[in-house]
């Protein structure tokens, strides 16, 4: 009797937990099936942002007790590829805390979702629709682009660039006598090629400053993961399959990066007066890597960033502002949706009808984009900046200004006063590293469109601008 009575005690217990069981499992679904991708995707970063805060607080991660907020701030910032600490990462972690934090810098380079794509390719199982739909909006990608292609590509790019980084640098550490050369190899490709700028060295790189091999290495990996992905793919296509022109988007990105470096780096070589005590191929190193370091938002520095006069910093803030470019591993507005809008620019005063550059027109729909893309973020840095300036009064104001922009572009240079915010400065700083991560216009987009105005229509007005 006894026997039989805690049997269907078991089995009451048991069926409560599988009914349990089945309404979580029901509202989970219905969640998912219910949310936009856009949706899917911060929810995804945001949980793991709690993951590595869970991590990197345990213990055994940690050479030296770090507070909650800042393991909170750390996770943020390399999941969300930026660079700015709160406390050093060779100083208070381990070897455990510190490949918690490459892991995260990975996931946040490549993209959480794309790993899980390649994961499941690799297990020969279908990647779902809202799958597809997510990487669309994560790296805002062409029409009619292959997203199978594109993932495999991806990966396999990144591992092999990594790689090839990794030997290099190990070769240069070797020769500097750097300490554990292998690790410091491995996790200055992965920070470099991911646009993270996360250092293992005090002072970022400043003591390689006149070091060109690792200058070259760390500015190509830079480049690559500024560039994106999808130039990698038409490179590879062009070699492999013998297609013969690039995309639109593909020369946009090339020729306004090369631009940009070019200009940047005369600028910087000119207006530093205290470079001048270097020679002129050392002055070009230096300029190159912080004009560099900027624009492909990863955030080293071989210069003091502290020591460098307003004007040239000016310079810096305004390519941190432009970023990279899309589907890569950098920040900012990015360089295409620039290009845009100064061809729109361009084509209302030479009186054209469509927004045109290097022989090809932008698509309407582009063009409502980009300054949607634009008015999005500038909203957010401006409002993040004001914040700021109201919880860190006792700060230089264009420290401030320097520090929230690299922020929201994912940059992670600083005038070194990211140590010294104040609780509610690092959290204003983690919002807008996160959300420069996702992009302000996709989170506006995920929280802010429905279905009922999509079909809304409007009665249209002539107005004065």
């Amino acid at each position: 009797m006894a026997g039989s009575k805690k049997k269907k005690k078991k089995k009451k217990k048991q069926s409560r937990f599988n009914t349990v069981k089945e309404k979580i499992t029901r509202y989970y679904d219905r969640i998912i099936r219910q949310a936009s991708p856009g949706r899917l995707l911060i929810l995804g970063y945001f949980l793991l942002i709690i993951a590595g805060l869970g991590l990197l607080s345990l213990p055994f991660a940690q050479k030296e007790h770090v507070g909650f907020l800042d393991n909170l701030f750390i996770s943020a910032s390399a999941l969300s590829t930026t660079g700015l600490v709160t406390v050093g990462v060779a100083s208070h972690y381990n070897f455990i805390g510190q490949l918690i934090v490459l892991l995260l810098i990975q996931l946040g380079g490549m993209g959480y979702m794309t790993v899980a794509s390649f994961i499941m390719l690799a297990r020969e199982k279908p990647i779902s629709k809202m799958s597809v739909k997510i990487l669309n909006d994560e790296f805002n990608l062409p029409e009619n682009f292959n997203i199978v292609h594109f993932i495999k590509e991806t990966v396999y790019f990144s591992a092999a660039i990594e790689l090839a980084g990794a030997v290099a640098l190990y070769i240069i550490f070797q020769v500097k006598g750097i300490s554990h050369p292998v690790w410091s190899a491995v996790f200055h490709s992965i920070s470099a090629f991911s646009t993270a700028g996360f250092s293992l060295f005090p002072g970022s790189f400043v003591q390689f400053s006149n070091n060109l091999a690792l200058n070259l290495v760390i500015a190509l990996l830079s480049i690559a993961g500024g560039l994106g992905f999808i130039v990698f793919t038409e490179i590879y296509d062009r070699i492999t399959r013998h297609k013969k022109d690039f995309s639109f988007t593909t020369r946009i990105i090339l020729r306004v990066t090369l631009i940009m470096l070019v200009a940047g780096t005369l600028i910087f070589f000119l207006s530093v007066e205290d470079l001048k005590k270097l020679s002129v191929g050392e002055r070009l190193l230096v300029s190159f890597f912080q004009s560099m370091t900027a624009l492909t938002t990863v955030g080293f520095n071989t210069y003091p960033v502290a020591s460098i006069p307003h004007a040239p910093l000016f310079l810096m803030t305004i390519f941190m502002l432009i970023g990279a470019s899309p589907s890569g591993t950098g920040g900012g507005i990015k360089s295409t949706t620039v290009t845009a809008l100064f061809a729109e620019m361009k084509s209302i005063v030479s009186g054209r009808k469509k927004a045109a550059l290097f022989g090809n027109s932008f698509p309407e729909h582009r063009m409502r984009l980009a300054v949607a893309s634009f008015f999005f973020y500038m909203t957010i840095l401006v409002t993040g900046i004001y914040l700021l300036l109201m919880t860190e009064q006792g700060k230089s104001t264009f420290d401030v200004i320097f520090e929230g922009t690299s922020a929201l572009g994912t940059v992670g240079l600083s005038r070194g006063i990211t140590s010294s915010l104040s609780s509610a400065g690092k959290i204003i700083i983690m919002l807008m590293m996160f959300l420069g991560r996702i992009g302000p216009l996709s989170f506006g987009i995920a929280f802010m469109s429905s279905e009922k105005n999509k079909n809304k229509f409007e009665k249209e007005e002539d107005v004065a601008v």
